[in-house]
């Protein structure tokens, strides 16, 4: 045989055996994958059942799914039962969400705030949201639902993006909606201006009267560009003074500088 007809057959040899190596690595590699994905489908049904254990009778979940958050671009998980469906975030596997698919809106809530606090404080226990929150809301929504929202302190003041709001009927033992906010207040500013500083650095910088703000608060509030050019959206410890026609003006604690409003008016 010809010398160069042997390095063919060679050469076909070396082909067919990376071929059939490349091929059972793909094969072995999908089944992996369908493998850690039934597991992972496993471990999230054994979680929601938990999870949903104090307020679904029914709990047991018919579908998990992965889809993408189009408001925070983030991938979830969403996993349907009979009554509920929970969110999930598909990275760190932490609650995000409970929504009834079908809320009873046929009794009308007649319970008193006493009650309405009891109720909602138990559950908050039982599905063991995070127990440093606290409870700085908690009013009726419409006459079928209150509303209640728990949020963490930073020194005295409340981080609305780092709590859990909850709708809520107490007549029905129902939880109706239950969302968490995550973003935590990382920046932990101190407050070196006082209620009125910061009302004159905003009407002196607005030229707008004093007497046109009504109300202030301290809060924190992430910036915006309200106020002009602004890239920052980050959360500020700040005082947000209302004025007379119901414009908010963010006023940095620490810096006097305004960083945002908003407007009921827009």
């Amino acid at each position: 045989m010809k010398k160069y007809q042997k390095i063919t057959i060679l050469l076909v040899a070396i082909l067919a055996l990376v071929a059939s190596i490349v091929y059972a690595a793909s094969e072995n590699s999908a089944t992996l994958e369908k493998e850690a994905e039934e597991l992972t489908e496993t471990a999230i049904t054994a979680q929601v059942e938990t999870i949903l254990a104090p307020i679904a009778d029914n709990n047991s979940v018919k579908n998990v799914e992965k889809y993408t958050n189009e408001l925070t671009n983030k991938e979830m998980y969403r996993v349907s039962t009979e009554d509920y469906m929970v969110s999930l975030d598909s990275s760190s596997k932490e609650l995000v969400g409970i929504y009834e698919k079908e809320p009873k809106y046929n009794l009308n809530t007649t319970t008193d705030k006493a009650i309405a606090q009891k109720y909602i404080t138990s559950k908050y226990s039982e599905l063991k949201l995070p127990s440093e929150y606290k409870l700085v809301y908690l009013e009726k929504f419409d006459d079928y639902v209150w509303e209640a929202d728990f949020q963490k302190e930073y020194n005295g003041v409340y981080n609305m993006y780092e709590s859990v709001k909850v709708f809520f009927n107490p007549e029905n033992q129902e939880i109706v909606a239950l969302t968490l906010f995550d973003e935590a207040y990382t920046a932990n500013e101190e407050a070196k201006l006082d209620s009125e500083t910061a009302t004159e650095t905003a009407t002196s910088s607005l030229n707008i009267e004093k007497e046109n703000i009504k109300d202030s608060e301290l809060t924190l509030i992430k910036a915006n560009n309200y106020y002009g050019d602004n890239n920052d959206k980050s959360i500020h410890k700040a005082w947000v003074l209302t004025t007379n026609e119901e414009d908010k003006i963010f006023v940095d604690a620490a810096t006097g500088k305004i960083i945002g409003g908003d407007s009921f008016n827009d």
